[in-house]
């Protein structure tokens, strides 16, 4: 079965993706990359999977839809946006670990995440 068609089934079998949950639209564009990058993140904790979209929601809602709005908040604006989704047990952390790189992705990326895959290995 090749990769289109067995995504396919999957998506018949089992419904929408947690991207679709989480109100993004894929697009080869810098927000819903990055937009992507935090729900996976939020889905890396040991949370369900459903407080993680939601989560991913929040901030997308609070604006925090690229590097550059997602580091502007304060460390309070995304712990209070996580709490609205109830995400509270990893709040405070992945509150940080996001702010932190969101920063790193502004300052050597430009907040566009297409550029990772051209930088050359170190």
């Amino acid at each position: 079965m090749s990769p289109p068609a067995r995504v396919e089934r999957l998506l018949e079998e089992y419904g929408r993706t947690y991207a679709e949950e989480a109100g993004i639209r894929l697009r080869n564009t810098p927000s819903p990359l990055y937009r992507l990058l935090t729900l996976c993140l939020l889905l890396s904790v040991r949370i369900k999977a459903g407080l993680a979209v939601s989560a991913a929601r929040e901030l997308s809602h609070a604006g925090s839809r690229t590097p550059r709005a997602m580091a502007d908040a304060s460390w309070h604006d995304r712990v209070d946006a996580l709490g609205r989704a109830h995400y509270r047990r990893y709040d405070e952390s992945t509150a940080t670990a996001l702010g932190d790189g969101a920063r790193l992705l502004q300052d050597r990326y430009r907040g566009d995440l297409r550029l990772v895959r051209v930088e050359p290995a170190e």
